[in-house]
């Protein structure tokens, strides 16, 4: 009889956790919107990531049409960052909140995305990495797969700390239109003729192999006031 230890199974489950990847799961009140577009009601988001790929899925109240932007705006605590996004919408970030990486995303006409873009320190907003879109109309949920190279060089490079701060926004295709929804615990936005504020940003952690089976791969998924 083949006798299996506790310490042979937590290495059995480490070794399977490490090609599947790692997945985080955060969650958004529904209805938390002050107009009736389901399609920009942010409910739930999940982040995963391989060693080849970082993905970012975001699931709405309902995908009921065929337009929508989105944007993730990312701060990984190397690039220091600006209080703008990558559209120049209208969304205010508070105090401690920078921003160094923004997607901007779009359903329209098929959909499509900015690609994965960082702030210049020189004062712009440039394309950094590639970023691949898809589409389940069935489950409501737009994913965006970004390139590994990201987490080599910015999260478990010698400089990064192992994970970024990030949030989910939806928003209009108007240059100063205002968030509509921020996931998380920032509350009502003031619709398309207020502007919106950014208060706070959820964690994603890439953790040790050895956190993972103390944790009994159990997430790390959390949502905190800003570290600065």
């Amino acid at each position: 009889m083949r006798v299996i230890t506790t310490t042979t199974a937590l290495l059995f489950a480490l070794q399977a956790s490490a090609q599947a990847g790692y997945m985080s799961e955060y969650t958004d009140a529904a209805g938390d919107i002050a107009t009736g577009n389901g399609n920009l009601d942010i409910v739930s988001a999940m982040v995963s990531h391989t060693d080849s790929s970082l993905t970012i899925s975001m699931t709405v109240a309902d995908l009921n049409a065929d337009w929508g932007k989105y944007m993730v705006l990312i701060d990984t605590g190397i690039l220091g960052g600006d209080d703008s996004n990558p559209w120049g919408r209208d969304i205010s970030l508070g105090e401690g909140i920078d921003i160094d990486f923004g997607l901007g995303a779009w359903l329209d006409g098929g959909g499509g995305t900015t690609g994965l873009m960082t702030w210049d320190s020189m004062g712009g907003w440039g394309l950094a990495y590639d970023v691949e879109q898809s589409i389940d109309w069935d489950n409501d949920t737009v994913s965006w797969t970004i390139d590994g190279a990201f987490l080599d060089q910015y999260i478990n490079s010698s400089e990064g700390y192992g994970g970024f701060e990030f949030d989910i926004v939806s928003t209009g295709g108007g240059d100063n239109d205002p968030a509509i929804d921020i996931m998380g615990g920032e509350g009502t936005q003031g619709g398309w003729e207020s502007g919106s504020t950014m208060t706070d940003m959820f964690t994603y952690n890439l953790p040790a192999p050895g956190a993972l089976a103390l944790l009994g791969l159990a997430g790390l998924a959390g949502r905190r006031r800003r570290r600065h």
